[in-house]
């Protein structure tokens, strides 16, 4: 298996793109937009709470 460079972290706060775009040396740099769609069985969704177990999910994406 090749010997990968990833830096991966779960945050709490919003991301500066510009500077994560900035990152001279990286190959690439890879950014994930969803979107909430509007309704769920007829009612009106506000938003979205994600939860995490954050050393499992960070030792996941990893891999």
């Amino acid at each position: 298996m090749a010997n990968y460079d990833c830096d991966v972290a779960l945050v709490g706060a919003a991301l500066d793109i510009v500077a994560a775009e900035n990152t001279f040396g990286a190959g690439a740099v890879v950014q994930f937009f969803g979107d909430v769609r509007p309704l769920e069985n007829g009612e009106h969704i506000d938003g979205i709470e994600y939860e995490a177990h954050q050393e499992m999910a960070e030792h996941q994406l990893r891999k």
